[in-house]
Order: structure tokens, then sequence, then C-alpha cells
């Protein structure tokens, strides 16, 4: 499920710094958000999965975008590498991620 960042975060700037970060955030989204069904669907994570694309320079900016963004907001952002997973593999990297290991 793609979440688009301008739906996920909140822009606390005004006036033209406001503008800005919302033109940043344009067109941007995260892959996955993981949310607190017990806490108003509150997010804990993004879940981001890096393909071979991520390498272009382009690319590269794109996600310091989204890197900033979730480290402001205080949001874990974790990146996986486009690949098979497992399950269990999936579960571990979310509870490194959340600090739950």
């Amino acid at each position: 499920m793609n979440v688009r960042l301008n739906d996920l975060f909140a822009i606390r700037a005004e006036g033209s710094a406001r503008g800005a970060a919302l033109a940043r955030l344009r067109d941007k989204h995260v892959d996955f958000l993981l949310v607190d069904a017990a806490h108003n669907f509150r997010p804990v994570l993004g879940i981001e999965l890096d393909g071979r694309s991520h390498t272009s320079e382009r690319q590269q900016h794109r996600d310091a975008v989204k890197d900033v963004a979730f480290y402001s907001a205080g949001l874990p952002l974790l990146r996986l590498t486009s690949r098979a997973y497992s399950p269990d593999e999936v579960r571990a990297e979310v509870k490194r991620s959340l600090g739950l290991t």
C-alpha cells in the first residue's frame, strides 16, 4: 500500500518554508506503512523497498528527502533491498527497526 508523504506528515512551517516543504514531499510515497490499530491507527513504521533504480542519483536524492522527513517526524523508516524475504526475516527486520529486539 503506497502512502503519500503529504498525507502522512503535517508541515508546521509557514509561508514560503511551508510551500518548499510541501514541494519536496510532492509525488513521494512510502511503499508500506505500519500503524498501531489500538491507538487510532498511529503510524509506527514506514517500509521502503529499494530496487535497482535506487542506485541512480535522482532516486538517491528522492530517498534522502524521505529519510529526512521520517527522521524529522521521529518515525522509523525501514529500507529493504527488493528480494524475496521469508516472513521470519521481515518480522525480524521490523522488530529491529522498532527497537523490539
